[in-house]
């Protein structure tokens, strides 16, 4: 391999994962607030369950996803408005834009089949936290930001502990320190921390 060329790959490599680092940190505030409105719905559930409220946990979760999904379109409202929509973006970028947003059709799918059925497999806290380990760590190697892998960790542990918690509401109170500590204060930190820090 030529020097020339070995230059070549070396800046391609590097602006692959500034790119996925920018789009990360601009995506970070989105993470953030949906950490913190699911972590609402599992407590609008804990109440519920515990008698604290007469409020239904379909009310709530449905108005929190609907909350999310209109905070997270407004990128998407901006760019038609300023007539952005050719916008160029990396090749990482896209990639994370379609992973992220795929996670998300896919819980919302689930979520409205377990809204009209019973017949579902599987529990819904273990997809939900799977999938996020998978999100966290495919971002973890588009991006070169390291400690996004122990978030994905944190995530596939916490389907053995949804499993010894059980079906009980201790599971809620689990679910929403999770989406506290696992997805709010990681979107935090992608968001406030300096772009040159984040490969660490």
């Amino acid at each position: 391999m030529s020097e020339d060329r070995a230059r070549e790959d070396i800046a391609f490599i590097r602006n692959a994962l500034e790119g996925g680092r920018t789009y990360a940190q601009f995506r970070g505030p989105d993470i953030a607030v949906w950490g913190a409105l699911v972590a609402l719905g599992y407590l609008g559930t804990y109440a519920f369950v515990e008698g604290l409220t007469g409020i239904h946990p379909t009310y709530v979760w449905w108005t929190l996803v609907a909350l999310g999904w209109l905070f997270s379109s407004r990128h998407f409202r901006q760019r038609r408005a300023a007539g952005c929509d050719g916008e160029v973006r990396s090749d990482a970028a896209r990639v994370l834009g379609a992973l992220w947003l795929g996670f998300g059709i896919t819980m919302l799918i689930f979520a409205l089949l377990n809204a009209v059925t019973t017949q579902l497999p599987g529990d819904m806290n273990l997809v939900s936290a799977g999938l996020l380990g998978l999100c966290f760590f495919a971002t973890a190697a588009a991006t070169g930001i390291g400690w996004l892998r122990w978030v994905a960790l944190g995530w596939w542990v916490s389907e053995f502990l949804f499993v010894a918690a059980g079906d009980t509401a201790l599971s809620l109170l689990l679910g929403a320190a999770l989406m506290l500590g696992l997805l709010s204060l990681p979107g935090l930190l992608l968001w406030l921390r300096p772009l040159s820090s984040q490969g660490r």
